[in-house]
């Protein structure tokens, strides 16, 4: 019994740190030219190297026309480490949204190392990319 009540509280704690290391970052909405709103923009995670994070984010088509994602990109994150491209989470592939239709996106990833890392909501659609750096989130990792 001791050893059961020993390990519950110890994994309360461990829970408690993570916790307390967690991070909240977000953007307010922003709709952008081809008419598609970003909302519920956010990173969330813990900002260290080897760090896990998760984003998410909502696009609605503000537009009264349908919007269709390319077939090999869709909707991501867009992503820069050190300037490096690092899109990641590919959804929504060939997906074509209606006025007031949405995606949602949310994808968990992790920080590979220190440095400066950009994120922001990215998508391809009716033919060409989303605004680069749009509505962007930047973090410092330290090593």
């Amino acid at each position: 019994m001791k050893k059961y009540v020993f390990s519950v509280v110890f994994l309360l704690m461990v829970l408690g740190a993570v916790w307390l290391l967690a991070e909240r970052i977000s953007r307010p909405e922003a709709t952008s030219s081809d008419g598609l709103k970003v909302s519920y923009f956010t990173l969330e995670g813990v900002l260290t190297p080897k760090g896990r994070y998760s984003i998410k984010f909502k696009l609605t088509n503000m537009t009264d026309h349908n919007i269709t994602f390319h077939p090999n990109y869709g909707v991501f994150v867009g992503s820069r480490y050190n300037n490096a491209n690092t899109d990641f989470g590919h959804r929504a592939k060939g997906r074509t949204i209606s006025p007031g239709g949405y995606v949602n996106m949310k994808v968990t990833n992790h920080f590979t190392r220190g440095g400066t890392y950009v994120f922001w909501p990215a998508y391809h659609a009716n033919g060409h990319w989303g605004p680069y750096k749009w509505n962007a989130i930047t973090v410092n990792i330290v090593e």
